[in-house]
């Protein structure tokens, strides 16, 4: 089980970092204990609360979820 992050109660998942890039237009921050980071593997190689605070994105975590509300999709 992996990361990921819930836009409007699933209209949108994003589950691997090019996900996150095509999404947010933004390369998320690398988990310190990767060397790299595989755009098509899941959440776990990227620190996802650095990378939303980056953004200045509000969320709520639920298990493995970051759960995002968004007045409209992007």
């Amino acid at each position: 089980m992996c990361n990921i992050i819930v836009i409007n109660n699933g209209e949108i998942e994003i589950e691997t970092p090019q996900d996150f890039i095509d999404y947010f237009k933004e390369d998320p921050i690398k988990d310190d204990m990767y060397s790299e980071i595989s755009l098509d593997c899941c959440l776990c190689q990227i620190d996802v609360e650095a990378s939303l605070k980056k953004l200045s994105i509000d969320y709520t975590w639920e298990g493995m979820d970051y759960n995002i509300t968004t007045n409209s999709s992007k």
